[in-house]
């Protein structure tokens, strides 16, 4: 997921439309309806390989670009963090993030294993600039399923997701 509009979904959208109509509750979701999260590049895990599902093994790419493997999984090239970047927040705010995990990864045909995407490493805060703009690395760990089923050589792709409280 490329672009991730904070409560932009078409529910909010038609609720704005409706309290125009209704002049009313306007103020309390413009706010909302504005803010926006933009992963400028996704976290990405790298290329590498599983030599023996039987056990769980995880990979990590902290937020500081270092990768970890354990187990039977073998990393082959490094992956990076996520960028993301926070638009139209309130200026010199503190924006508080939480996790949401865990969330199991999905392949685009095939049947395989799965990957579950463990923990995100992201700050527990961020700080807005004058222009209610701030951005941060995102990292993350998944883990394998230990099943020794096996897995497909493809892309696994994870809906990240996280809370923001200011």
């Amino acid at each position: 997921m490329d672009n991730l509009s904070v409560c932009c979904s078409q529910f909010f959208l038609n609720t704005i439309r409706t309290a125009l109509k209704l002049g009313t509750l306007l103020i309390l979701f413009q706010r909302c309806a504005l803010s926006e999260i933009i992963f400028e590049e996704n976290l990405d895990f790298g290329k590498f390989s599983i030599v023996n599902n039987a056990d769980v093994s995880t990979l990590t790419v902290t937020r500081h670009g270092q990768a970890f493997s354990s187990n039977s999984l073998r990393i082959i090239t490094t992956g990076e963090p996520a960028s993301v970047r926070f638009f139209n927040y309130p200026p010199y705010t503190t924006l508080y993030l939480s996790a949401i995990t865990p969330v199991t990864g999905q392949v685009q045909s095939g049947i395989s294993a799965e990957f579950i995407l463990i923990d995100l490493d992201i700050p527990a805060s961020i700080t807005t600039d004058s222009a209610g703009e701030a951005s941060l690395t995102l990292g993350g760990t998944i883990e394998s399923s230990g099943t020794g089923q096996s897995y497909l050589d493809t892309d696994f792709i994870f809906d990240i997701r996280f809370t923001i409280n200011y």
